[in-house]
């Protein structure tokens, strides 16, 4: 009898060991299955899907500052010749810490195996010695002009672009981005679609298509502060700066969870006043019948490509010059203050100029167009100083908003905007009607050019009304100087994020595996008291 009761207590051992064992790896299956399923989620660190630009963490003391670096980010820079420099800050907790770089390049016809990435990353122990396996070399002797090595940071090393981009072999090394990646048409390309039910309505359901230029598995070498400088030149010259537009990924190696709520506010406050890159697919320049159909030219006139042709003295022509630069930023004029944008355009004369503003897509939804408001009052003088006329504006666009609507002329689709001591009201059209509104300017007929003031109750931007056209011959002019009015200069936190690449489906699938584990766990602790 003491014998079969012992061969009885342990084949019930050996059951419940069997049963822990298998319920322990059907956790680890399904916490592995959600690092894959979710890892499209890592958030953006500047909000709304924006990308920073201009003198904006252009130089290592301005750098943009990455708040956890044990967490998965992205974020987009519009380079430019002015400004082709882009910094970024962490600091690194432990020795051998997993440092995942990645960059990518919106798919732009005028961008087409146009650019190489390149970068320097610095900090304590940083080498690009030979021989070394971090995926860092020396860096080059001839950097590019604009480029400055600079000192005091800790070792450097030099961020190799790949070899050849016609294999994705580069990419698939990395296990969360390997299932990012295909060779289309002779390219390394990254293919990602958005949820159905995905935050931003702007790209519900959307597949967007990016230019893989890097992917490496790097390492800190021991704690403390890193700094990454990176930019964009001509693919077929590594001294020749270029324009373009590109996304930065700093991560782990592999990464299945994000920063929490605060951590992201922390990262968005930096935020950005670029002039261009207003929204996700402003920065894509794709799917433009969401952004109410905005005329695909516009973002040649803001962004030209081509190289900036004064990299190591060649000479090669006339750099391109860009309308993308950080526009400066001011506290409100006064209190209570309508005023939230203001800029200068000079015009030719007898001339009639288009502005026109555009609803965004709401999303699958709805399948319907919005603007962000109904309408803008807007302030407009015949003025080269912004200063002088700025307190008159300022009053009188205070009192038409308070009265509003009354106290000011209305404006729909295809009136005429008077230059003069005047409120206006652009009203924009019904969205069942058209998707843009467009208003009109017309310069008097004299032999001179003039120089307009404009004041916006609105920012333009927000309605991708980034310039004007010339009705004539199609040209955008853009203005000359804008300034921007917010509470507090130094706080440029977005109220809505809407960058976190996660989706409710997400989140759900989160919560039900949280459930699952809970009742494994349950499971495991009846076992062991078994």
């Amino acid at each position: 009898t003491v014998h079969r009761f012992s061969s009885l207590a342990i084949s019930s051992l050996v059951l419940i060991a069997t049963m822990k064992t298998c319920l322990l790896l059907l956790l680890i299956s399904l916490l592995t299955t959600t690092q894959v399923l979710v890892v499209k989620a890592h958030p953006g660190a500047v909000a709304e899907g924006r990308a920073t630009c201009g003198v904006e963490y252009s130089t290592f003391d301005t750098a943009y500052v990455i708040p956890d670096i044990a967490e998965a980010w992205y974020i987009r820079r519009v380079s430019t010749c002015e400004s082709p420099v882009f910094w970024v800050k962490f600091e690194v907790a432990t020795r051998s810490q997993q440092l995942y770089i990645a960059a990518i390049s919106p798919e732009i016809d005028r961008f087409r195996d146009e650019l190489q990435f390149h970068g320097i990353l610095y900090g304590p122990g940083v080498t690009g010695a030979d021989g070394n396996n971090n995926g860092l070399t020396a860096i080059p002797s001839n950097l590019p002009l604009e480029i400055s090595v600079q000192n005091g940071l800790g070792g450097a090393g030099y961020m190799k672009p790949p070899d050849s981009l016609a294999t994705c072999s580069f990419v698939d090394t990395n296990p969360v981005m390997k299932d990012f990646s295909n060779v289309i048409g002779g390219r390394c390309m990254e293919e990602f679609t958005f949820d159905d039910n995905y935050k931003n309505e702007l790209m519900q359901g959307a597949t967007v298509f990016n230019w893989w230029l890097y992917s490496f598995e790097h390492r800190s070498v021991e704690p403390g502060t890193y700094y990454l400088q990176t930019w964009l030149t001509s693919s077929n010259d590594s001294t020749q700066i270029s324009q373009g537009k590109y996304e930065l990924t700093l991560a782990p190696w592999v990464w299945y969870k994000y920063a929490s709520q605060e951590t992201l506010s922390q990262a968005q406050s930096q935020g950005t006043s670029c002039a261009c890159a207003n929204n996700e697919l402003d920065y894509r320049e794709r799917i433009l019948q969401r952004l109410g159909g905005v005329d695909p030219t516009l973002f040649q006139a803001q962004l030209p490509g081509g190289g900036c042709g004064n990299s190591a003295g060649t000479g090669n022509g006339t750099p391109p010059s860009s309308l993308c630069y950080t526009i400066e930023e001011k506290a409100y004029r006064s209190e209570d203050s309508a005023i939230e944008w203001s800029g200068l355009w000079s015009l030719k004369a007898n001339t009639i100029y288009e502005w026109s503003f555009f609803a965004y897509y709401q999303g699958l939804t709805n399948s319907t167009y919005d603007y962000p408001d109904p309408g803008m009052f807007i302030y407009v003088v015949e003025s080269a100083d912004i200063e002088s006329v700025a307190a008159r504006a300022d009053s009188s666009l205070k009192a038409a908003v308070d009265l509003e609507p009354n106290a000011a002329s209305t404006r729909a689709d295809g009136a005429t905007v008077s230059i003069g001591d005047e409120v206006q009201y652009i009203l924009f059209t019904n969205t069942s009607i058209a998707s843009n509104t467009t208003v009109l300017f017309q310069t008097t007929n004299t032999a001179l050019d003039v120089s307009i003031a404009v004041f916006t109750q609105h920012v333009p931007s927000e309605f991708m009304a980034h310039a004007l056209k010339n009705q004539a011959n199609g040209e955008y002019v853009f203005p000359t100087s804008i300034t921007l009015y917010t509470d507090d200069v130094t706080n440029k936190e977005e109220e809505d994020d809407d960058t976190t690449n996660g989706s409710k489906s997400a989140a759900m699938m989160l919560d039900g595996l949280s459930t699952v584990a809970s009742t494994l766990l349950g499971l495991l602790a009846v076992a062991a008291m078994t």
